[in-house]
């Protein structure tokens, strides 16, 4: 049974440009619908932000459909029924789709396993492009934008280095735990996709200390700058074998054995470093509506900045976008895409009437104030799903209704916690 779920989720090519793009939109559409549509009452809302995030990568030809029957249903609703709307902490359109990247991303890690998700959606095995593979992307340009206002590059490099390590740990002790977990139970795992021992929370946990070392090395040095010094050499040792390594070596040692994930870091953080740049636009100066032209203009130059390079490297030099080796491709075209939602959302987001400008349902604000925890959740819940039934089997609609209600579940710890102000902080005070 482990081999044939292994199979079930490798060697796959992924989608076409324009689908990714397309349905990673839905994002800031399903923001501006619920601000000014939604209802604040908790099974409503997730029936108007989460079922059609969890229909997009299951029955995407049934999208549009599904979307406009529910606001037919829900903005009668609305329109007779008053609300009491509740606030985002920090910018309305980033905390919205950092919480949605964690409700696709949490959607696919289980739907992945059933046949009711389409294979042309699941991480490509070498190149490609696909919308799990954009979710990796998401988490470190997000985790990049929320860290450019800490760059600082002054004071104590003692308390820089301390307060990344309480930040790391946490990723790096949940990483370890579930290699050792994942060996234990003989549960499936991909190896191809971080190596024999790597995997995400390992990934994740780095960045904050590659940032440490940046800031202690390179004293000062313009994000997008070093983003390009970063990936082009990159690139130019994978053309000049290191892309072969990578793809064909004998695992011989640890090295070699979690080659992907650790060589695909050069990917990643040079991803990171310009994600924050942009939080540098977002989250730097001052917090205003007045700001939002100044910030919508250098937003849209990002994202054209980007989308040039993006074609540059994928039609200009022929390189395909890869995740399992984190290429030029693969950072420009999924920067591109973070960066086209996060100008829309922003938009969509500051043009709203000022009574629905940053409002947000409660299980979205839960998952703001408990992310890692969120994610995590959601990593140990699908693996009770896989070790409790088998996935294979499941007719597609059971599948989808299996993975409808664990988001539910997911859902509804997160109002929980909202509502009861609980916060579950993982980071550590060293």
């Amino acid at each position: 049974m482990k081999d044939l779920k292994e199979q079930h989720v490798s060697g796959y090519n992924g989608t076409t440009f324009v689908e990714v793009i397309t349905l990673t939109t839905l994002m800031p559409v399903l923001m501006t619908a619920w601000t000014l549509f939604g209802t604040q009452d908790f099974i409503l809302d997730f029936i108007l932000i989460v079922v059609p995030i969890l229909t997009s990568i299951t029955y995407p030809e049934h999208l549009l459909k599904l979307v406009f029957r529910l606001l037919l249903i829900i903005v009668p609703w609305r329109l007779f029924r008053q609300r009491k709307m509740e606030s985002t902490k920090g910018e309305p359109s980033l905390v919205w789709l950092r919480c949605m990247m964690h409700l696709f991303t949490a959607a696919a890690i289980l739907a992945v396993d059933f046949h009711v998700m389409p294979r042309r959606f699941i991480k490509c095995e070498h190149e490609g492009v696909s919308l799990m593979d954009g979710g990796t992307a998401a988490f470190i340009f997000f985790s990049g934008v929320m860290a450019g206002p800490r760059f600082t590059f002054s004071g104590s490099v003692w308390t820089k280095i301390i307060k990344a390590l309480g930040i790391a740990l946490p990723s790096l002790v949940l990483g370890v735990g579930k290699s050792i977990i994942v060996k234990l139970l003989d549960y499936q795992e991909h190896v191809t996709e971080y190596g024999v021992h790597w995997n995400f929370f390992v990934t994740l946990s780095v960045m904050p200390l590659l940032a440490i070392a940046h800031e202690m090395l390179l004293l000062w040095m313009p994000f997008p700058l070093l983003m390009l010094l970063i990936i082009l050499p990159y690139q130019y040792s994978l053309k000049h074998g290191l892309e072969d390594y990578i793809l064909n070596a004998p695992r011989t040692d640890f090295f070699s054995m979690n080659r992907e994930g650790i060589l695909t870091l050069f990917g990643y953080y040079a991803l990171f470093v310009f994600g924050a740049q942009i939080g540098l636009i977002l989250l730097g100066g001052i917090q205003s509506r007045t700001q939002f032209w100044p910030k919508a203009r250098m937003l849209f130059g990002w994202t054209v900045f980007m989308s040039l390079f993006a074609w540059t490297s994928i039609d200009l030099f022929g390189i395909p976008v890869s995740r399992r080796t984190a290429n030029s491709s693969y950072v420009f075209f999924y920067g591109a895409c973070c960066l086209w939602n996060l100008f829309l959302g922003f938009v969509l987001q500051h043009f709203l009437p000022e009574p629905y400008f940053g409002k947000a349902p409660s299980f979205i604000l839960g998952i703001q104030e408990n992310q890692l925890p969120f994610f995590l959740l959601a990593n140990v819940a699908t693996g009770i799903v896989n070790m409790s039934i088998d996935t294979l089997s499941v007719p597609n609609q059971q599948a989808y209704i299996i993975v409808c209600v664990y988001l539910f579940v997911l859902c509804l710890v997160a109002h929980v916690c909202h509502t009861r102000k609980l916060k579950i902080r993982l980071n550590l005070k060293l």
